[in-house]
C-alpha cells in the first residue's frame, strides 16, 4: 500500500484529491470561525466524510493493482456510508431540531455503521473493482441496493428540513441563509452520478467537481451569513449558564432558541422540552404574541412583574425585562427575556408589613389598655358617689330623723349618680359590639411562631432561653388570628416579667403545644420565675388585680374573656417554687373537605 511503484497518478486521480483538500478545510475553517459551535461540529464531520471519500477515491484511479485497488475502494466507503448520515444531522442542527429527532439522527449512524461493516465482512456490498478508462472503480452487490435507499432518503428527508425552515424563514438574513445552504446542497447532489459507474456504466465520475461547487457555495454563505446567529455559543454561552437569572431567546414566531440552566431550574422543564420549542407550549402566555408584538414595536420591554405557577403548582413572582434583536434590516431577528425569581424578596416585603401591622396592633392594644383605665376611673367616681350616699342614707335612717326631705335628697343623688353609672357601662358595651371578630381555620402553631418572632428582642434583652415543644400535625382551630395573637403575646410578656427579678437561676421560657382528648388544643407558657401561691392562683385573673408593682393587671382578664369567647379555658398552675405556667385549650373543629 504504501509502494509507490503501485501508483501512478494521473489527471484524473488529482481532481478528487483537490475536492478532498479543499472540502476538508472548508470544516476546519466554519469550526474555526463559528466558535465550535453544535451546527460548525456536525458539518465539519459532514466535510471529513466526503474529505475522506474523495481522496481516497483519487488514490483508487491512480492504483495500478486490481487487489490494492479493491482495498482502497473499501476504505473509500469509510467516508460515502457516512455522508447521508452526517448531512441529515448537520441539517436538524441547523434548523434546531436534534432533539426532537435524535432517535432518527442516531438511528442513522448505526445503519451507517452497519453497512460499513458489511463492506468490511462480506462481498455482497463491494464485489470486486472495475477497470475504466480513469482507472480502477468499486463494483456494486445486492447489499448496495439498501444502502442506495437509505442514501437517497436521507438526502430527500434533508431537503424536506431545509425547506420548510425556509418557507418559515423571515424575509432577511435568516431566508438568505437557508436558501444558501439549499442550493449548496442541490448542486453538491450532483456527486450521486458517481454511483452509475458502481453498475458498470462507464459514466465518468466528476462528482468532486459537484462537491467543489457545493465547497464554494457553502463558504460564502457561511462567510457572509454566517451558518447560526440564535445560539447559546455565539452569545458566550459559559457566561449565560452562569447567570443567576433566567435568560430565554425567542424566534420571531416565539419558539424557543435558547435558554440558559438557570430558566431550566426556574421553570422546571429539561433542555429538551423547552429549546426548540413554542414558549406557548411550556410556559402558556407567560411570553405571548401580544408580548412578541409589542416587544417588537417599541424595542424594549420595561420591568413588570407577573404571578408565574410551576408544574409543582408552586406560585412564583417573577420579574420580566425583554429586548429585542434586529437583523441588518431591521427585521425583529430575535426575543431576549431575562426573569428573576423574586418571591422570596416578595415574601420578606410581606412579613415586614405584617410585622408593622401586628406591631401597631400591639400598639393598639396598650392604647385601649389606657382607655379602659380612664374608664374604669369613671365608673369609680359615680360608684363612689353612690356608696358615700348610700351610707348617708343608712345612717340618717339609723339615727330615725323625721326629716324625709332630706333622705328624699339623699335618694335622689344615689340614682343620679347610679344612672351616670349606667351610661358609662352602656358605652363600653356599645364599643365592645362594633368590634367584630374575624374568625378562620387557624394553625395554632403558626400564631405561635408569629408571637415568639414578634417578642425576638424582649426574650434577647431579658437573657431569656427560648425552647419549643410543639406538637405535629394538630388540627386547625377556629379562631380570631389577632386576638389569639393578643393572648399569646400577653402570656409571654408575663412570662418573661416575672423572670427578670430572678438573678440566682437560669432564666427559660418554654413554650408547648399538644392535642388533649378532652380539651382539644392545649398551649402552655412555663416560666422560670418566682412562682405562685395557691392565692395568687385563685385571683389572677380577677380584674385589676396583678402580682406586678405597676400596671392595671386587666391583661389575664382580657385574656381570660378571649378564650371564652372561642369556647376555650385559661388556666394557671404553680411549678413548685420555681415558676408558673399558663394554659389555655381551644376545642379542635375539623374544617369540612369542599
Amino acid at each position: 500500500m504504501f509502494n509507490p511503484t503501485n501508483y501512478a497518478i494521473t489527471p484524473h486521480s488529482v481532481g478528487p484529491w483537490v475536492g478532498g483538500v479543499l472540502i476538508a478545510m472548508l470544516g476546519i475553517a466554519v469550526l474555526v470561525r463559528e466558535r465550535g459551535s453544535r451546527v460548525s461540529l456536525t458539518l465539519c464531520l459532514l466535510t471529513i466524510s466526503c474529505a475522506i471519500w474523495l481522496l481516497s477515491a483519487g488514490t483508487l484511479y491512480s492504483t495500478l493493482h486490481e487487489p490494492l485497488a479493491l482495498w482502497w475502494a473499501k476504505a473509500e466507503h469509510f467516508g460515502v456510508v457516512f455522508i447521508p448520515s452526517l448531512l441529515l444531522i448537520f441539517t436538524l442542527a441547523f434548523v434546531q431540531r436534534v432533539h426532537e429527532f435524535r432517535a432518527v439522527a442516531w438511528g442513522s449512524l448505526v445503519v451507517s455503521g452497519l453497512l460499513y461493516v458489511s463492506v468490511l465482512a462480506t462481498d455482497r456490498f463491494i464485489t470486486g473493482v472495475y477497470h475504466y478508462a480513469w482507472g480502477y472503480y468499486p463494483r456494486y452487490g445486492p447489499l448496495s441496493l439498501p444502502f442506495l435507499v437509505f442514501f437517497f432518503s436521507l438526502l430527500l428527508g434533508s431537503i424536506r428540513f431545509l425547506w420548510i425552515e425556509h418557507t418559515r424563514a423571515v424575509h432577511g438574513i435568516p431566508r438568505h441563509r437557508v436558501k444558501a445552504l439549499l442550493i449548496a446542497l442541490g448542486i453538491g447532489y450532483w456527486g450521486a452520478v458517481d454511483f452509475l459507474g458502481a453498475y458498470g456504466i462507464p459514466f465518468y465520475p466528476f462528482g468532486y467537481v459537484a462537491v467543489l461547487g457545493f465547497v464554494v457555495l457553502m463558504f460564502v454563505a457561511v462567510w457572509r451569513y454566517r451558518l447560526l446567529e440564535i445560539t447559546p455559543a455565539l452569545a458566550a454561552e459559559q457566561i449565560i449558564d452562569t447567570m443567576a437569572d433566567a435568560l430565554l431567546v425567542l424566534d420571531h414566531e416565539g419558539t424557543v432558541r435558547a435558554a440558559n440552566q438557570a430558566a431550566f431550574q426556574l421553570f422546571g422543564y429539561p433542555k429538551a422540552e423547552i429549546v426548540g420549542k413554542p414558549i406557548a407550549a411550556t410556559l402558556g402566555n407567560l411570553f405571548g404574541k401580544e408580548t412578541l408584538k409589542a416587544l417588537a414595536d417599541t424595542g424594549v420591554m420595561r420591568e413588570y412583574e407577573t404571578d408565574y405557577c410551576t408544574q409543582q403548582g408552586k406560585i412564583l413572582t417573577l420579574d420580566i425585562m425583554g429586548s429585542v434583536t434586529r437583523d441588518l434590516v431591521g427585521y425583529p431577528l430575535a426575543f431576549v427575556f431575562i426573569t428573576r425569581d423574586v418571591t422570596e424578596r416578595k415574601e420578606a416585603e410581606e412579613a415586614l408589613r405584617k410585622a408593622k401591622t401586628e406591631l401597631a396592633h400591639v400598639t393598639r392594644v396598650m392604647t385601649m389598655g389606657e382607655m379602659v383605665a380612664s374608664i374604669a376611673h369613671e365608673i369609680t367616681q359615680p360608684l363612689t358617689a353612690v356608696l358615700t350616699n348610700g351610707q348617708a342614707c343608712l345612717r340618717w335612717l339609723a339615727r330615725e330623723s323625721p326629716n324625709l326631705d332630706e333622705a328624699r335628697e339623699a335618694v335622689r343623688h344615689i340614682i343620679q349618680d347610679g344612672s351616670r353609672a349606667g351610661e358609662v357601662i352602656q358605652r363600653i358595651r356599645a364599643l365592645v359590639k362594633k368590634t367584630e371578630s374575624e374568625s378562620a381555620w387557624l394553625d395554632i402553631n403558626g400564631v405561635i411562631h408569629e408571637v415568639i418572632d414578634l417578642t425576638h428582642s424582649e426574650i434577647l434583652r431579658n437573657h431569656v432561653v427560648l425552647r419549643t415543644d410543639l406538637a405535629d400535625g394538630l388540627p386547625a382551630v377556629l379562631g380570631d388570628r389577632i386576638q389569639l395573637q393578643q393572648v399569646l403575646l400577653n402570656l409571654v410578656i408575663n412570662a418573661i416579667e416575672a423572670m427578670s427579678t430572678v438573678e440566682y437561676r437560669r432564666r427559660e421560657l418554654l413554650v408547648t403545644s399538644h392535642r388533649d382528648e378532652s380539651d382539644g388544643v392545649v398551649v402552655s407558657v412555663c416560666d422560670s420565675g418566682v412562682g405562685l401561691n395557691s392565692q395568687e392562683i385563685d385571683r389572677l385573673f380577677d380584674a385589676y388585680y396583678t402580682t406586678k408593682p405597676h400596671g392595671l393587671g386587666m391583661g389575664l382578664s382580657i385574656s381570660r374573656s378571649i378564650i371564652q369567647a372561642h369556647s376555650g379555658r385559661l388556666w394557671a398552675t404553680a411549678n413548685d417554687g420555681r415558676g408558673a405556667t399558663l394554659h389555655f385549650a381551644l376545642p379542635t373543629v375539623q374544617p369540612r373537605v369542599p
